[in-house]
């Protein structure tokens, strides 16, 4: 009797298992790294854009910021959806609205934008704390000092992807 060539219906059910939970596994782990790679591009995404409007600012120089606000100080915010509606704020054809951070984030509801942006512009001749005190850095007088700070957000998942920068630009 010739012994036949070929593999035994058993055989290929286990391989066919086998393969089954390779394939799997290989899924699994793809899904996984682009899931990582979404909530990374993410959060690249609020930093540049921080960065941004930091970078704007500080080209801008310190009168044009002195212009936006009377007083010592400014807070607002905005909301958009890419770059160019970003320029459209830094540039003055749509406005920052004045409040608070959570203003921004109680308002993100009735915007159909995805990103939120918090500013504060505050003259001050304090620019920070000193290291492992209550003490004030004080800068010397005739100093003219603006802080700026960004806090960038995305708004539909605000907890994990925000990002906030500061920037003082003084004389």
């Amino acid at each position: 009797m010739k012994k036949k060539k070929g593999f035994t219906l058993i055989e290929l059910i286990a391989a066919i298992a086998i393969l089954s939970i390779a394939m799997v596994g290989i899924s699994n782990a793809i899904f996984f790294g682009s899931n990582v790679s979404a909530k990374n591009t993410k959060k690249v995404n609020t930093s540049v854009f921080a960065q941004y409007m930091i970078q704007t600012y500080k080209s801008q120089g310190k009168n044009y910021i002195k212009s936006l606000y009377s007083g010592n100080s400014f807070t607002g915010y905005c909301y958009f959806n890419n770059l160019d509606e970003l320029n459209d704020v830094l540039e003055g054809t749509a406005a920052l609205t004045p409040g608070s951070y959570q203003n921004m984030i109680d308002g993100k509801t009735a915007s159909n934008k995805s990103i939120g942006a918090y500013v504060e512009f505050t003259s001050s001749s304090i620019i920070g704390k000193v290291p492992g005190s209550n003490s004030d850095i004080v800068l010397q007088p005739g100093f003219d000092n603006v802080r700026i700070y960004v806090k960038v957000v995305n708004l539909k998942e605000q907890a994990k992807n925000e990002s906030s920068l500061v920037f003082f630009l003084g004389r």
